[in-house]
């Protein structure tokens, strides 16, 4: 995760022409202040490119009120939706930037200018092709739930979720493994446990999951995102934790629901 210092700094030094970074994502629970990068990116005038699969419906992303050019989104996480699918959203710079490409693919399936919505609301050249049509429906359904119960209420639900985990991990002697408040992801609540045995485990119980990789044995993750924002599944996780822990559950068990608010 990196701070809006960092970005400018680098910005200075390099001089690119585009800025392109991750939200949010799953992997260490960490989230960068987009708002804060694309103001910057507004004061050099690049191109913006976010990673906002994660973040999409966990976090705000406002692309107009932003200014983000093109952001890739994914339905399998805070939307709650089937792997599989994956969009991408392109304001008018980004087409005329993807235009200016003398070497863009075109007549391919790699090719964006190709999928272009015409002015006139004429059909685009060419359509996706093999659209998998389980996947579209699982996903119509996602984001009807979505409109259902309001997606202010949504990315709201993911943000008590994670309060509430950081608050009963805290009750356990644990501590995030984003060390900064300001970069905790709404998708996941990452624990620190290097040198603790009772916390090294093989596979997921619920959605507390080991580390991916080398964070294998330095952290868990506790995967609070999509229908898991709820109070109950993270509760289930704290209790997880305090059985590993051979603690008693309810002083974290109540430090949620507090966060929670209900």
């Amino acid at each position: 995760m990196v701070t809006v210092e960092q970005v400018a700094s680098t910005i200075k030094k390099f001089k690119p022409c585009a800025l392109s970074f991750v939200q949010a994502e799953v992997v260490t629970g960490g989230s960068n202040p987009a708002k804060e990068i694309f103001e910057i990116a507004k004061e050099f005038d690049l191109i913006t490119v976010t990673d906002s699969v994660s973040a999409v419906g966990g976090e705000a992303l406002l692309v107009d009120e932003w200014g983000v050019d093109f952001a890739v989104i994914g339905a399998q996480k805070a939307l709650a939706g089937p792997n599989g699918v994956s969009a991408v959203s392109i304001s008018p710079r980004g087409w005329e930037f993807l235009e200016s490409n003398e070497k863009a693919p075109r007549n391919s399936i790699l090719s964006l200018l190709d999928l272009k919505p015409s002015l006139g609301g004429a059909a685009a050249k060419r359509v996706a092709p093999n659209i998998p049509t389980l996947e579209a429906r699982a996903l119509i359904l996602a984001l009807t739930r979505i409109e259902e119960e309001g997606l202010q209420q949504v990315i709201r639900r993911h943000e008590r979720a994670a309060a509430s985990a950081v608050a009963g991990i805290k009750v356990l002697g644990l501590e995030p493994w984003q060390k900064d408040s300001r970069h905790y992801s709404t998708l996941t609540t990452t624990v620190r446990i290097s040198g603790k045995q009772d916390l090294q485990i093989e596979q997921p119980i619920g959605i507390v999951a080991p580390g991916d990789g080398e964070l294998f044995g330095h952290l868990l993750r506790i995967n609070h995102f999509g229908t898991n924002a709820d109070r109950q599944s993270v509760e289930e996780a704290i209790s997880t934790f305090a059985l590993l822990l051979k603690q008693d559950p309810d002083q974290a068990i109540q430090a949620v629901r507090l966060a929670w608010g209900e």
